[in-house]
Formats: C-alpha cells, sequence, structure tokens
C-alpha cells in the first residue's frame, strides 16, 4: 500500500519487538534499584544517577543531527547511493565536532558544579569530581553510537538498535551490582561504562559498514553547513527538552542536600525508564511519518498518528495506572517502608508528570517529521526558560515537592500545546470535518481526568487486583483493535 520495499505488516513486527525489548532494562531498573542504594548509599547513588543522566542527556546536545540525519536518509531514495553517503559521512563529521564542542564546555563548567554539591560523608564530592572527569571524557564515543543508531533506524532496522539499546542499558543498570560482587571501588563504574560503549561501537559499527567501508567517503561541506543550519532548530529543542528532563535534578542537587535530593531523584531514576517504552515506539514511527510526508501522502499520515497516540496512551497508562493503584505497596517493596513514607507523594506526582511526557512523543515527532522544527525549536526554548524559572521558585520554597510539581505542571502544557499544533497543521495538509477542539481536548485531558479519578478510589488490596484484572482485559481489547489496524500499513 505505501511502500513495497519492506515486508508486509512490517511496522507493525518492528514496533512490537522495540518496545518488547525495553522491557529488560526497565526490570533490571526496577531489580537494581533497591540493591544499588543499599551497596552505595543514598548520596554515592544519587551520583550514580546524576551519572546514567547525563549519558541519556548526550541525546538532547546533538545540535538536532541524529534526528536531521534520520529523517533525510528516510526521505532519500535508497538507490542514491551517493547522496546517502554525503548525508551519512556529513553527519558523522559533524557529530564528532560537536562532541568534541560539548567534552569542552562540560570540562570547563563541570568544576562550579561539583562546589555547589552538598554532601553529609567525607570524600562523596571528591569522588564525585573523578567520576564526572572520567565520564565526561566519554562524549565523542556517545555521540557516535548515537549517530550509529540514528542512520540504522533511518532504514528501520530496529531488531539492530532496539537490541543495542536494550541490552547496553540494562548493562549500565545493573553495572553496581559487579562492583558489589567484586568488592571494586565506586569510581570503577565509569570505567564499566567505558567498556559497555566500547562494544556497543564495534557492534553498531558492524552494521553500518556499507558506509563505513567506503574508501572515499564523500563530504560536502555545504551540505554540513545546511545540515547545521537547518538543524539549529532541532538544537533548540535539543536543549529545551535536556533542560526538562534533567534541570530540575541538577537545581535540587545544590538546593537541598544529596540525601533529600534521593526521594526524588530515586523514584524519577525508575520512571524515567519509561521513556524506552514510549521513545521506542514514537523511533519507530518518526522515519515513517517522514516518508509518508515525503510522498505526500498526508491521508496515511494523519490515520497513522491517531492509531500512533493512542497506542503510546493505553501502553503508557496502563503501567502507570498499575503502579498508581499499588504506590504504597511497591515503594514499601521496592524500597523500604521509611524511604516509602517520604517519597510516596512525590512519587505519585511524578507518576503523572511521566504520563503526559510520555503522550508528547508521538505529536512532537510527527510535527519534526513535517519540517516544524523552526516553530517548534521558539516554542521550546521558550518553554524551557520559563520552566528553569519555575522549577527554582518552586524548588526553592518546596523542595522535592516542588520539583515534582514542576515536572507534572511542565508535561500538562507540553502535551496541550503540541497536541493544538499538530491537530492545525493536519488540518491544514488533509482537512476534514472534525471538530478540533473536541479532538484536542479529549487528547490532552483524558489521561490527567482518568489518574485524578483514581486517587480518590480508595479500595482494599482485594478490590484494588479486581479493577486492574477488568482495566487490562479492556487495554487487551483496546491494543487489538489498533495493532490490527496497523497491519494495513504494509510498508
Amino acid at each position: 500500500m505505501i511502500f513495497q520495499r519492506f515486508a508486509q505488516n512490517r511496522l507493525f513486527k518492528l514496533l512490537t519487538f522495540n518496545i518488547l525489548l525495553q522491557v529488560f532494562p526497565l526490570l533490571a531498573g526496577l531489580l537494581s534499584v533497591p540493591y544499588t542504594l543499599n551497596l552505595l548509599g543514598q548520596e554515592l547513588f544519587t551520583i550514580y544517577a546524576l551519572a546514567i543522566g547525563f549519558i541519556l542527556s548526550l541525546g538532547y546536545l546533538n545540535f538536532g543531527i541524529t534526528t536531521g540525519v534520520n529523517r533525510d536518509l528516510a526521505y532519500t531514495n535508497i538507490e542514491d547511493s551517493k547522496e546517502r553517503s554525503v548525508i551519512f559521512w556529513t553527519g558523522l563529521i559533524s557529530m564528532i565536532l560537536i562532541s568534541i564542542l560539548i567534552l569542552l564546555v562540560l570540562s570547563t563548567l563541570m568544576p562550579f558544579y561539583i562546589e555547589q554539591l552538598n554532601s553529609q560523608s567525607e570524600g562523596v564530592i571528591e569522588q564525585a569530581s573523578i567520576f564526572f572527569k572520567k565520564l565526561i571524557l566519554q562524549t565523542p564515543l556517545i555521540f557516535v553510537l548515537l549517530f550509529f543508531r540514528s542512520v540504522l533506524e533511518s532504514q528501520t532496522k530496529f531488531e539492530i538498535t532496539a537490541t543495542n539499546r536494550a541490552a547496553i542499558n540494562s548493562l549500565l543498570l545493573t553495572s553496581p551490582i559487579l562492583i558489589g560482587f567484586f568488592d571494586l571501588p565506586f569510581i570503577f563504574l565509569v570505567d564499566i561504562f567505558l567498556i559497555l560503549h566500547l562494544v556497543s561501537f564495534f557492534w553498531l559499527g558492524y552494521f553500518c559498514r556499507e558506509f563505513l567501508l567506503n574508501l572515499k567517503p564523500v563530504y560536502n561541506h555545504k551540505a554540513f553547513k545546511n545540515l547545521i543550519i537547518s538543524g539549529s532548530s532541532l538544537t533548540l529543542i535539543s536543549i529545551s527538552m535536556l533542560i526538562f528532563l534533567y534541570g530540575d535534578r541538577f537545581i535540587l542537587s545544590t538546593k537541598v542536600d544529596l540525601l533529600t535530593a534521593s526521594y526524588f531523584i530515586a523514584p524519577l531514576d525508575l520512571l524515567m525508564r519509561f521513556s524506552l517504552i514510549y521513545g521506542s515506539a514514537s523511533a519507530v514511527f518518526f522515519p515513517i511519518f517522514s516518508s509518508l510526508n515525503g510522498k505526500k501522502n498526508y491521508s496515511d499520515l494523519r490515520s497513522l498518528f491517531e492509531i500512533s497516540y493512542w497506542l503510546v496512551f493505553v501502553g503508557v497508562f496502563s503501567i502507570l495506572f498499575g503502579i498508581t493503584l499499588f504506590m504504597p505497596q511497591l515503594l514499601g517493596i521496592w524500597l523500604g517502608t521509611d524511604f516509602a513514607e517520604k517519597s510516596i507523594f512525590v512519587t505519585l506526582v511524578l507518576t503523572f508528570g511521566i504520563l503526559f511526557t510520555g503522550l508528547t512523543a508521538i505529536p512532537f515527532k510527527a510535527l519534526v517529521s513535517l519540517h516544524q522544527e523552526n516553530t517548534l525549536g521558539f516554542f521550546y526554548i521558550l518553554s524551557s526558560m520559563m520552566y528553569i524559572f519555575l522549577s527554582y521558585f518552586l524548588i526553592t520554597n518546596f523542595g522535592i515537592v516542588g520539583a515534582a510539581s514542576a515536572f507534572l505542571i511542565r508535561g500538562v502544557i507540553e502535551l496541550v500545546l503540541l497536541n493544538i499544533f499538530i491537530s492545525l497543521k493536519l488540518k491544514q495538509i488533509n482537512d476534514n470535518n472534525r471538530n478540533q477542539f473536541l479532538d484536542i481536548l479529549f487528547k490532552s485531558m483524558a489521561p490527567l481526568a482518568l489518574l485524578i479519578a483514581l486517587i480518590f478510589l480508595d479500595f482494599t488490596i482485594l478490590y484494588k487486583f479486581i479493577v486492574l484484572f477488568i482495566f487490562i482485559c479492556f487495554a487487551l481489547l483496546f491494543f487489538r483493535k489498533y495493532f490490527m489496524l496497523l497491519k494495513i500499513f504494509k510498508i
């Protein structure tokens, strides 16, 4: 129906495979956090969690190169090997240059950040300084890995990238178990990170060999300039998202002691793992959105957007529904009664925030595929500046509760505005008679209404299991309906 070069129902298979593999890092995080907290202590755990956050944050600091290369390769005819080589090598060289720039900037700023940390234990600040210095040196390597993944995903080779991402993330999240088993020092964790990144480099590099083995790599200075210029808006978006996702953690770590910060960072660290699910789903749909736009097949693009949005909604909401329903019990089992009592309200607010953040992934990717990054760049950089002030104010006055509240407020506003933007854009390119206001309102407010209603349900454990069972049955029926709709896209 759409792209004859792909196998029948390939989108359905890729989406299922890509999402299911992310269960492994989720389980790795869930099972390893209690052990890691006990092994490292709450302060070193906070440093470790910030390091994991730093690694993930590099995906937002590449000046939009990965997104641009992914879109351009998906848009370009697969038979045009010369043009594809220009895109690859221009992108790779750009990534290396940018990574060196980022390394220099981070190396300069890092001592100032370390000075702001507060610790109740001797030697923690010194260990944090050494740890972050060694980690920052891995920046160019991590950037190249991100680039290789974007190239493979533009060709819908998600079997490779999803397996790599799931394996590396699972090992990163369980690496403290290794140092505990062999009685190694905390600093050795960063060396484990380096080994994992080197293995990943050769793994992904092998599958990019069609470009890497080109004895005469095609690099175009003009294309490099255009990529940087066109990527300026994507850069603003990336920096803004970095602020959205990690700014509150770093502000909090300088405003309260590391012990108190752990009551926010530990549950957020786990809940953010759900980004692997909605991120994987949006990664599958993005090159398809781009290809449909290139073919001017706007009717199918709208249909695929609707299907993908509700699939992500039901998938993420189903998991968070169960977590919210049994939150007191789960937190007590996971981190202990004392930790649970001090973090349960914060975790509840963060759960709401994660739902809204997850739902923004699909409209955002759809808008970028439609080349709307200029408008998005303006929106995100303005929003991020407002978010910094909001976070600083709420954290200063309300501590970890303020940080969680800022995270939720930002998620709600972002989702509403992105749904307004994508609805207007889709109506512009594929006019129909749908009520835009009701469509936007339902997409944006349904998750909030459902979760707020859940707060007021005071069930016994037995009734909670019954409610969860009934909800799962409805969710499975919903999944079946929309997965069947996916099968019409023979990509």
